[in-house]
């Protein structure tokens, strides 16, 4: 079992889950990437809408619409408590956004490294480990032989093995950058 308390840290990612219709609108990546530079760091890259990916039912009935989703990788190497905070910021900027109590976008921060990939979350669940007193994290890809590989548990948007090879470039682009997570 991993050990979530020792020191250590990854490049920052963030999904955004959005209504498929804003892929039309060039402006609503460009909003998006804003926010991200402003809260997470630099851009470092952008992997595109995945094409015939339809989101959690839990999501489709909040936005109430089919959804896209995209990821952005930051430049920036954090730590559990940057992630935390990331991750505060982020769900301030989610309800700044929500139109009668729904969210209009999802914005889930995480770090990637060399290990794998782990997402922050608000909800504890018994597959998530405290980061702090508010957030919780979730490994969605292991690495095995310098591999990301997914688990059982790992969400839609990871699945893909597009996604999986760009972020496994990414990783090794950064290999001396990126310690260990």
């Amino acid at each position: 079992m991993f050990d979530y308390n020792q020191s250590t840290s990854g490049l920052c990612l963030v999904t955004c889950i959005y209504p498929k219709y804003l892929n039309k609108n060039d402006g609503w990546i460009n909003f998006i990437k804003e926010i991200i530079e402003c809260h997470a760091g630099h851009i470092h890259e952008l992997l595109p809408p995945q094409k015939n990916w339809h989101g959690p039912k839990s999501y489709i009935n909040e936005m109430r619409s089919d959804l896209s989703n995209i990821i952005f990788v930051t430049s920036n190497n954090i730590d559990f408590k940057q992630l935390s905070l990331i991750k505060n910021k982020l769900v301030e900027i989610e309800d700044y956004y929500s139109l009668d109590g729904r969210r209009t976008f999802n914005l889930n921060p995480g770090m990637l490294s060399i290990n794998g990939l782990s997402l922050a979350s608000h909800k504890p669940s018994n597959i998530r480990n405290a980061i702090s007193k508010d957030v919780w994290i979730e490994r969605q890809l292991v690495s095995e032989n310098e591999q990301l590989k997914p688990m059982s548990n790992t969400f839609s948007e990871f699945l893909y093995s597009n996604r999986i090879h760009l972020l496994n470039q990414i990783i090794l682009s950064k290999k001396n950058e990126v310690l260990i997570n």
